[in-house]
Formats: C-alpha cells, sequence, structure tokens
C-alpha cells in the first residue's frame, strides 16, 4: 500500500482526509515539524508528501523542511498546500512539485499522483 505523509498542525485536516484513502492509501500524521523531521531521521519511507505552509501558525514556517526533505532525497511528489496562493508559491520554489488550494481535492490529487 502507497504511504503519505500528512505534515499540517491543524487534526481535523487528517480527521477529514483519512476515511477518503481508506484502504488505497496509508495517511501517516506529523503535526509539528519536528515530528515530521524525527520520520526522516528514523528512515521512514513516503511515496507522496503533502506539505501545509504555515506549522504552526499564520505564516510559512515549513520551507525549511521541504528543502531538508529534497537534500536528503526524497524524490516522491509533494503537494503543497495553502489557502494562499504566495505561501504554496514559495513551497513549489523549496521543492514542492505541485500545489493545491483546496484541500478537499487532496484525495483526487494524491490518487492522481499516485496511480491509486
Amino acid at each position: 500500500m502507497k504511504r503519505v505523509l500528512m505534515v499540517d498542525d491543524r487534526e481535523q485536516n487528517h480527521a477529514k482526509l483519512r476515511p477518503l484513502l481508506v484502504g488505497k492509501v496509508e495517511l501517516v500524521s506529523a503535526l509539528t515539524i519536528e515530528e515530521a523531521e524525527r520520520l526522516f531521521e528514523n528512515g521512514e519511507q513516503f511515496d507522496a508528501i503533502i506539505m501545509d505552509a504555515c506549522v504552526p501558525g499564520n505564516r510559512p514556517t515549513t520551507v525549511p523542511l521541504v528543502e531538508m526533505i529534497r537534500r536528503g532525497g526524497f524524490t516522491g511528489s509533494m503537494i503543497a498546500v495553502s489557502s494562499e496562493g504566495f505561501y504554496r508559491k514559495q513551497l513549489v520554489e523549496a521543492g514542492c512539485d505541485c500545489q493545491i488550494e483546496n484541500r478537499w481535492d487532496l484525495a483526487a490529487k494524491i490518487f492522481e499522483l499516485l496511480g491509486v
């Protein structure tokens, strides 16, 4: 089964997406940047990553995490998520390869990217 990491500080966003993926994709949650970093340090493998721009708060804080993940050799798809277009653009410039504004479209985008 494909594994997707979701880095988002809002638990409700994980809870809304998880049932849409059941049986097709395993969703691994990181509610903080530090949790996400630990997963990679522990050698966890993912097929794709959903990256919220602001973890936590209302300004983009995950740009260094995206850069670290790419420097570490991750070649899978990374989806930049934010309602703010400028923040999504910053994540794409840091290494995300696609972006999405509406979280309700995430499941379809994941299925498309992973061929599920």
